[in-house]
C-alpha cells in the first residue's frame, strides 16, 4: 500500500517535493522515496497552462492507472469563507460572526493556520485548484486531499500539542548520524541547496532544534550523513497522513471532536464538534513502527 506527499506551501520558497509513503504490513514501518520537485514558477505567472504543467509532472511520476491518494499541506476546499460571505452580502447571518470567520475556516481557527485567500498563501490555494482540476482529467484515479503538517504534529506529538512555537521548523535542516538527528556538520549540498544559501547556523539554531525534535518523535531514521529540509518534512507528513486514510487508522475526517481548549477559539458556536472541509484529513497518533527514508531521497 502507498499514499504520496506533495509539499505545496514550499513553493514560495521554491521547492516543492513529491514523496512516495510505501507501508509494510508486516512490520508497521514506512519508507519514504523521493520523486522529484513541482516545477518553479513566480506567483504572478499563475494561470492554466501551469495546472496543466503540475498535473503533468504529477501524472508521470506517479502511476495513473491505480487508484491512490495525494495529500497536499494547501487549502483545498475553502467554500466556506465563500458561504459566509454570501450570507453576509445577502443579510442572511445567522448569527455574528467575527472578522477571522470570513477569511479562514474553522479548522484554520483551531489549529491556527494562514488565511487560504490571504497573503503568500493565496496564491498556493490557486495552483492547487488549478492542479486538481487538470488532474482530474490527466489521472482521475488520483484522489487529492488536504492537511496540515503543523496542526498533525500538534495533534500526535507529546511534547508540541501545547505550543504552536513547537512546530516552528521553517528554514531548518536536520543531518542524521548514528547519535541521531542534529544540526548539519559541514556544508550543505544537497538538490535543494547549495552551498552558502543556508542561513547562519545561529539564526536557524533553534528551528534546527524542533525540527530534530519532531522527526525523533516521528520514529525517522535514514542513512548516516543523510539531510532533511523542513519542506521534506511537510511532505514526509502528508504522505503518511494519506496512508493512515488508506489504511482506516488513526485519521480524523467528517467531523472532529475538538477538546475544551481548542474550542475556545470557537466559543460563539457552542459545541465541541467541527465539520472539516471536504477531503481534508489529519491524523492523531502515530500508527507506525518507524519511518525509514530512502537512500536515494536527497
Amino acid at each position: 500500500m502507498e499514499a504520496y506527499g506533495l509539499d505545496l506551501c514550499g513553493i514560495s520558497a521554491e521547492r516543492s517535493p513529491l514523496v512516495r509513503a510505501i507501508w509494510d504490513h508486516a512490520t508497521e514501518d514506512i519508507t519514504i522515496q523521493e520523486l522529484g520537485y513541482l516545477p518553479k514558477h513566480h506567483q504572478k505567472e499563475l494561470g492554466n497552462e501551469i495546472g496543466f504543467e503540475d498535473a503533468q509532472f504529477i501524472a508521470r511520476v506517479v502511476d495513473p492507472s491505480i487508484s491512490t491518494i495525494l495529500v497536499v499541506d494547501a487549502p483545498l476546499d475553502v467554500r466556506e469563507l465563500v458561504l459566509n460571505l454570501s450570507r453576509a452580502a445577502n443579510g442572511d447571518l445567522k448569527r455574528d460572526l467575527s472578522y477571522d470567520s470570513f477569511v479562514r475556516r474553522e479548522i484554520d481557527l483551531v489549529l491556527g493556520a494562514l488565511p487560504p485567500l490571504f497573503e503568500k498563501l493565496g496564491s498556493v490555494t490557486l495552483r492547487l485548484q488549478l492542479l486538481r482540476n487538470h488532474l482530474n482529467y490527466l489521472a482521475p484515479n488520483i484522489r487529492i486531499f488536504e492537511t496540515y503538517p503543523a496542526g498533525v504534529l500538534r495533534l500526535i506529538s507529546k511534547n508540541a500539542n501545547r505550543s504552536r512555537e513547537a512546530v516552528q521548523y521553517k528554514n531548518a535542516v536536520a543531518e542524521y548520524s548514528r547519535h541521531g538527528w542534529g544540526p548539519i556538520e559541514g556544508p550543505v549540498l544537497t538538490s535543494v541547496f547549495e552551498e552558502g544559501t543556508i542561513p547562519p547556523r545561529r539564526d536557524r539554531s533553534r528551528a534546527v532544534k524542533i525540527l530534530c525534535d519532531r522527526l525523533l518523535e516521528l520514529k525517522v531514521q535514514t542513512a548516516e550523513g543523510m539531510k532533511l529540509t523542513d519542506d521534506h518534512m511537510d511532505s514526509v507528513i502528508c504522505a503518511v497522513v494519506g496512508l493512515a486514510k488508506s489504511l482506516k487508522t488513526s485519521v480524523i475526517d467528517n467531523v472532529w471532536d475538538i477538546n475544551e481548549a481548542q474550542a475556545e477559539t470557537l466559543k460563539w458556536r457552542g459545541t465541541n464538534k467541527i465539520c472539516m472541509p471536504e477531503d481534508y484529513l489529519l491524523v492523531d497518533k502515530v500508527f507506525w513502527n518507524r519511518i525509514n527514508i530512502d537512500s536515494d531521497f536527497l
